[in-house]
């Protein structure tokens, strides 16, 4: 029968430390849980701060673009930022968190622009510090798909194609462009064609609310995510006519927590 290995742990080397593997993992799992226990618990307890520049979004259904066989996931009511989170207010919050000044300009000359370059951990730690959280997907999604009339445009083609151009204007034009100024039916603002955003389980990761996988967004493994810069990424999908949802998923599945695009910004939601 052969020994179990044997490790030696990092930075013990002078006193010959061993630990097997099994329970090095062991205690590396319960200092992940406490430490996203000591998050969650933060959060929690943190009261919602300008809730007045939210807006109040009431609940409903959300379907996956690749839902396969899902129902609709139901969405609680909540509230969402109506506009991106600023330089300003990014900048002020990392200056009273220093962590949070690495990688970022700190010497920014529009600090009413959207903040971008900012990784899903710097974002969520921002929003944290507000009493709030980073939407999820599902939440994003949801009201990602009304215009200023309809709670769900994605069906109407003109809507379609109307936020297909938004996102493909230039860089340079999207300042004070179509896309900052649409607002639309629950008074939320600039979700098109201004910057991408960060959601929090943009990777598959277990949405807040819902409890569902978001279908189509694993990074690793999800038989989805190979399909979504080619021809075939309509196969499957739930609503084939929404090119501009498969631009999102597609950016998306780009990404990593600790990615800094300088087109991808963050706003905050709130439970309630």
């Amino acid at each position: 029968m052969m020994k179990q290995a044997e490790v030696t742990m990092p930075g013990r080397r002078d006193r010959g430390t061993r630990i097997r593997p099994s329970a090095r993992i062991l205690a590396l799992s319960a200092l992940l849980l406490v430490a996203n226990a000591g998050f969650t618990s933060a959060l929690a307890t943190k009261p919602v701060r300008n809730r007045s520049a939210m807006a109040a979004i009431p609940a409903g259904h959300y379907l996956p673009l690749y839902a396969d066989g899902m129902p609709a996931l139901e969405v609680g009511a909540f509230s969402m930022d109506r506009r991106p989170v600023t330089q300003a207010q990014f900048l002020a919050f990392a200056h009273a968190n220093p962590t949070w000044l690495k990688g970022v300009d700190a010497g920014s000359s529009a600090p009413g622009r959207p903040m971008t370059g900012v990784t899903w951990f710097a974002a969520r730690a921002y929003c944290a510090a507000q009493g709030k959280r980073l939407p999820t997907t599902a939440e994003w999604e949801y009201v990602a798909a009304a215009d200023e009339h309809h709670r769900d445009a994605t069906r109407d083609r003109s809507f379609s194609a109307r936020l297909v151009s938004l996102y493909t204007t230039r860089p340079e034009a999207r300042a004070g462009g179509a896309g900052e100024r649409f607002t639309n039916v629950y008074g939320v603002s600039a979700m098109h064609g201004l910057v991408w955003e960060w959601t929090s389980d943009f990777d598959g990761g277990r949405a807040e609310h819902s409890g569902h996988r978001m279908a189509g967004m694993k990074q690793e493994g999800g038989h989805h995510a190979h399909m979504l810069f080619c021809a075939s990424a309509a196969i499957g999908a739930s609503n084939p006519g929404d090119y501009a949802a498969f631009m999102r998923y597609g950016f998306r599945a780009g990404l990593t927590r600790t990615s800094a695009h300088q087109m991808l910004g963050f706003r905050c939601a709130a439970n309630g």
